[in-house]
């Protein structure tokens, strides 16, 4: 009797736990728990054909002491992890300072590179101040990931310092952006990453707003049949990996966001703003990688409490959860909360496999698919 009534308790316990999602919404209060993206520099040594941040020649970036502020304000806003960020982190000498001074305020760090500087540091520093490492890795075949780049011999560099990492026990996941050069090598990739012995992530590419992620070169788009085998790879994945609730809904949306993605356009954001913010290198915050028109404060000039309590911040969080900005993106920084909790008050039941959520998910994604199917082959 005692472990049947124990079953309703652990789901009234687990909602309870979540009475700050539900204020956050309602009152378009901060919610516990963010993560903030900080973009150290815009520098970069590759040449991205989707990436227009190497192009800036902005120079102007924010100093060791101003960093301590930063940090000393995410402290005591109960911040728990950073991710560092750019251009390439790595082409700054003193980003290890940089993580030291977050590490220093009990903030987890995370960086975000393209792993070919990463060995022209101290491992043993590296290991004392950064806790995970994401390397874009775009393709398993060298010369399709070189040109991706724009860096000779990326490849080689990236699997080397990804050896190196793992030996010194630094957790380390491989992300590849999808594009018509890269999509035919996704199950090789799998394979790649397992051997590495390293977790691996795909993305999407979009191109929205005031957005520094864009095609280039426009032979990267996904062509149809691009888009054919991405579902048939993607549906391997599904079937063939641990990946949770969420992550195969995730997977499942890929495709259907690739044909068309006008059909999410009213999904609500609920991340932005709220459980993610990015800090551009002048110490500017936006709410997301795509919304860089909506600079909320600059942390130079005003206090981050300040800032993420403003009444500009909390209407901000309203409109990008109403769904009328057509905000809703398969950006990774986002997707995930953004599938947990888009249908709140309803919470995914802890332990439920993603129930009800993932019911309504695949009620949803079974209709779009249908609705792209009388107009293509997908």
């Amino acid at each position: 009797m005692s472990n049947i009534q124990s079953v309703p308790m652990k789901i009234l316990r687990y909602i309870l736990s979540k009475i700050n999602i539900l204020n956050s919404v309602y009152y378009g209060l901060p919610a516990d728990g963010p993560v903030y993206t900080i973009e150290v520099t815009y520098r970069c040594n590759a040449k991205c054909k989707f990436c227009s941040r190497w192009k800036l020649n902005n120079k102007q970036e924010m100093t060791l002491e101003e960093y301590e502020n930063i940090a000393l304000q995410l402290n005591k806003c109960k911040v728990k992890q950073v991710v560092l960020s750019g251009g390439e982190p790595f082409i700054r000498r003193d980003i290890l300072e940089i993580a030291q001074i977050f590490k220093k305020h009990g903030i987890r760090v995370a960086v975000d590179t393209n792993g070919t500087l990463i060995q022209e540091f101290s491992i043993d520093k590296v290991k004392e101040v950064i806790d995970s490492v994401l390397i874009s890795l775009d393709s398993p075949y060298a010369e399709v990931q070189d040109q991706h780049k724009g860096i000779p011999g990326s490849f080689e560099k990236i699997i080397s310092a990804i050896k190196v990492l793992k030996r010194n026990d630094i957790k380390v996941i491989i992300g590849a952006l999808i594009s018509s050069a890269t999509i035919r090598g996704i199950d090789e990739y799998i394979k790649l990453a397992n051997k590495l012995g390293v977790g691996y992530r795909f993305q999407l590419m979009q191109c929205e707003h005031d957005n520094m992620l864009s095609l280039n070169d426009y032979k990267l788009k996904l062509k149809i049949e691009d888009q054919i085998f991405l579902k048939e790879a993607l549906n391997r994945i599904i079937t063939n990996s641990r990946s949770n609730w969420a992550e195969r809904i995730y997977y499942r949306l890929m495709p259907i966001f690739s044909m068309n993605n006008s059909i999410l356009k009213n999904g609500k954001c609920f991340s932005a703003a709220r459980l993610k913010y990015f800090i551009d290198p002048k110490g500017s915050i936006v709410p997301c990688e795509g919304r860089r028109d909506i600079v909320l404060g600059n942390l130079l000039q005003e206090k981050l409490y300040n800032i993420i309590n403003s009444n500009k911040t909390v209407q901000i969080r309203k409109r990008l959860f109403s769904g009328k900005d057509g905000c809703f993106c398969l950006y990774r920084c986002h997707i995930f909360d953004n599938i947990e909790y888009q249908y709140l008050p309803l919470f995914p039941l802890k332990s439920k496999n993603g129930w009800p959520i993932k019911n309504i998910w695949d009620k949803r994604i079974n209709n779009w698919s249908a609705e792209i199917s009388k107009v293509t082959e997908i």
